[in-house]
């Protein structure tokens, strides 16, 4: 959902919790979890636009990532992401 400052929250329907990076860290592929909504930048998030290559671009795969951290973060549940 956006958030007041146009990035967004991922925010659990059963809970109402949002995700976010585990201790802000700025590290590619850091643990992301849930937390009751602080309002705090380290909810938000800003989704990206990428090319196979890693570069941005228009349309095509997204990938989000923390305003917060500035990390990456490519999430799968526990199961293979699909291409």
């Amino acid at each position: 959902m956006p958030s007041t400052n146009g990035y967004y929250q991922f925010v659990n329907v059963r809970n109402g919790w949002c995700a976010y990076v585990k201790g802000a860290s700025p590290a590619d592929g850091a643990k992301v979890t849930q937390w009751p909504s602080t309002g705090g930048s380290n909810q938000d998030w800003q989704i990206l636009a990428v090319r196979a290559a890693g570069t941005l671009s228009e349309g095509g795969v997204v990938r989000p990532s923390s305003v917060a951290s500035r990390c990456r973060v490519a999430g799968t549940n526990g199961y293979p992401p699909t291409r």
